[in-house]
C-alpha cells in the first residue's frame, strides 16, 4: 500500500533494463570510455547502489557453459576463487562491484539474496565467509532459514537462506537477526492449491551477537540461540571422548 501511494506522488522511478552481457565480467569502465563499443551494461555495472536483491544461479563450476577471461578470474581470485559456484560468484559482485560504500550521510549498500544454505558451512566459501566474519569487509545483518519449507521456495532439491548484508566492516556491538521459518510462514492457496503465499513475519526471531553467530572455524550457525549457544560453550575445546558418558545395557 505505501508503495503504491509513494508511486502516486512520485511517479514511476525511471529504470534502467539491459540484457545479453555477462554480469559477472570486472568492467574496465575507463577503458570503456575510450571505446566505440561501450555497452549500456557498462553504465550501470557501478558500486553506487543502496541496494541490490537477487536470487543468483546456482551452478556449480563443473557445469557452467561460460567461462570468464583472465581479468575476470583475477577479479575474484584476488580475495576468494573464480572456481566456485556461480551464486558465490554474484554474492562477492554484488557486495564489492555493485552496493555503495558510506558516503558522508548516506548509509552502505545492502545485498538481499537467496542463497543455498550450503553457503553457509561449505569449504568452498571458507574465503569468502571471512568477508563477512568478524574482522572482515562486510556485515551480515539477518539470515532467514527456509529449510523446513524449501519444498515449497524450490521444486529443485535446493535449502534456502535469505542473507541481507551491509557494505561495512562489523562492530563488537553489531548483532544478527536470524529467522528460522516454519509450516505457519507459508500455506498453498488458490482453487487449484498450488500457489504459495509467504508470510516470514511469523517467523521464529533470535537476536545472536555478532561473533556467537560464526564458528571457531569460521561456518555460520543459522539455528543458533543464546541457549544452544550455552551448551556450545560447555563443550568448547573438549573432544568426544571427554563429554561422552558409556552407558552398558
Amino acid at each position: 500500500f505505501a508503495f503504491r501511494e509513494e508511486i502516486k506522488k512520485r511517479g514511476f522511478p525511471e529504470t534502467a533494463i539491459t540484457g545479453g552481457h555477462n554480469s559477472l565480467r570486472h568492467q574496465a569502465l575507463m577503458e570503456g570510455l575510450f571505446d566505440a563499443n561501450l555497452t549500456e551494461f557498462s553504465l550501470v555495472d557501478l558500486p553506487e547502489y543502496a541496494a541490490v536483491v537477487g536470487n543468483p544461479p546456482y551452478v556449480r563450476p563443473e557445469r557452467q557453459e561460460a567461462s570468464l577471461g583472465k581479468e575476470d578470474e583475477a577479479y575474484f581470485s584476488e580475495e576468494m576463487s573464480a572456481n566456485i559456484d556461480l551464486y558465490s560468484l554474484f554474492l562477492f559482485k554484488a557486495m564489492h562491484g555493485w552496493c555503495r560504500a558510506t558516503n558522508g550521510d548516506s548509509r552502505p549498500g545492502k545485498t538481499g539474496f537467496v542463497l543455498p544454505i550450503s553457503f553457509c558451512d561449505n569449504d568452498d566459501n571458507k574465503k569468502l565467509r571471512q568477508l563477512f566474519a568478524p574482522g572482515g569487509r562486510w556485515t551480515i545483518l539477518e539470515i532467514v532459514d527456509l529449510e523446513i519449507i524449501a519444498p515449497m521456495v524450490f521444486s529443485a532439491d535446493v535449502v534456502p537462506i535469505i542473507l541481507i548484508a551491509e557494505k561495512r566492516p562489523s562492530t563488537e556491538q553489531d548483532k544478527i537477526l536470524l529467522r528460522f521459518a516454519d509450516e505457519r510462514c507459508a500455506k498453498f492457496t488458490g482453487f487449484d492449491q498450488k500457489h504459495v503465499e509467504f508470510d516470514l513475519n511469523k517467523a521464529s526471531l533470535t537476536e545472536m551477537p555478532y561473533a556467537d553467530v560464526f564458528t571457531p572455524d569460521g561456518r555460520i550457525l543459522t539455528k543458533i540461540t543464546p541457549e544452544r549457544k550455552a551448551i556450545l560453550d560447555r563443550f568448547a575445546g573438549k573432544t568426544f571422548d571427554d563429554i561422552a558418558q558409556k552407558f552398558w545395557v
